[in-house]
Protein backbone atom coordinates (compact mmCIF):
# COMPACT_ATOMS: atom_id res chain seq x y z
CA UNK A 1 0.00 0.00 0.00
CA UNK A 2 1.41 3.60 -0.96
CA UNK A 3 1.17 6.09 1.82
CA UNK A 4 -1.48 9.06 0.68
CA UNK A 5 -1.58 12.18 2.25
CA UNK A 6 -3.87 12.03 5.23
CA UNK A 7 -5.60 15.47 4.02
CA UNK A 8 -6.77 15.15 0.51
CA UNK A 9 -5.43 11.85 -0.60
CA UNK A 10 -3.00 12.40 -2.97
CA UNK A 11 -0.19 10.02 -3.29
CA UNK A 12 2.99 11.14 -2.10
CA UNK A 13 4.96 8.04 -3.04
CA UNK A 14 5.44 6.49 -6.78
CA UNK A 15 6.54 3.19 -6.78
CA UNK A 16 8.62 2.24 -10.13
CA UNK A 17 10.98 -0.38 -11.70
CA UNK A 18 14.06 1.89 -9.70
CA UNK A 19 12.69 2.02 -6.60
CA UNK A 20 10.45 4.36 -4.18
CA UNK A 21 10.25 8.00 -5.36
CA UNK A 22 8.79 10.57 -2.82
CA UNK A 23 6.87 12.75 -5.35
CA UNK A 24 7.45 16.35 -3.38
CA UNK A 25 9.44 18.77 -3.14
CA UNK A 26 9.75 19.94 0.39
CA UNK A 27 11.04 17.73 3.48
CA UNK A 28 11.31 19.12 6.32
CA UNK A 29 13.89 17.49 9.11
CA UNK A 30 14.09 17.77 12.59
CA UNK A 31 15.37 15.98 15.70
CA UNK A 32 12.47 13.28 15.48
CA UNK A 33 12.32 12.34 11.85
CA UNK A 34 10.96 14.53 8.58
CA UNK A 35 7.78 15.82 7.68
CA UNK A 36 6.77 16.55 3.81
CA UNK A 37 4.67 18.89 2.05
CA UNK A 38 1.85 17.82 0.17
CA UNK A 39 1.62 18.86 -3.67
CA UNK A 40 -1.51 18.91 -3.92
CA UNK A 41 -3.04 20.43 -0.68
CA UNK A 42 0.26 21.77 1.21
CA UNK A 43 -0.27 19.86 4.34
CA UNK A 44 2.39 19.00 7.07
CA UNK A 45 2.70 14.99 6.14
CA UNK A 46 5.13 13.41 9.24
CA UNK A 47 7.22 10.53 7.46
CA UNK A 48 8.29 7.44 9.84
CA UNK A 49 12.09 7.96 9.00
CA UNK A 50 15.26 7.60 10.90
CA UNK A 51 18.12 9.79 10.25
CA UNK A 52 21.83 8.97 9.86
CA UNK A 53 24.18 9.27 12.61
CA UNK A 54 26.36 11.58 10.27
CA UNK A 55 23.23 13.04 8.63
CA UNK A 56 21.95 14.00 12.42
CA UNK A 57 25.53 15.59 13.21
CA UNK A 58 25.71 17.22 10.31
CA UNK A 59 21.85 18.96 10.60
CA UNK A 60 22.86 20.29 13.93
CA UNK A 61 25.93 22.17 12.59
CA UNK A 62 26.17 25.92 12.34
CA UNK A 63 26.22 27.06 9.14
CA UNK A 64 29.07 28.54 7.54
CA UNK A 65 28.47 31.60 5.66
CA UNK A 66 31.22 32.74 3.10
CA UNK A 67 31.75 36.95 3.12
CA UNK A 68 33.27 38.75 0.54
CA UNK A 69 33.86 42.47 0.98
CA UNK A 70 33.93 44.35 -2.25
CA UNK A 71 36.49 46.83 -2.78
CA UNK A 72 36.18 49.85 -4.95
CA UNK A 73 39.13 50.61 -7.91
CA UNK A 74 40.19 53.77 -7.36
CA UNK A 75 42.00 56.13 -10.42
CA UNK A 76 45.60 54.76 -9.70
CA UNK A 77 44.21 50.97 -10.30
CA UNK A 78 42.77 51.59 -13.25
CA UNK A 79 46.18 52.72 -14.76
Amino acid sequence: MVPRCPSCRHRLFQVGDDGVKLRTNIIIFNGDGATVKCPACKADVPLDLQLGDGLRKDLNQPVRKLIVRKVLDDQDSAK
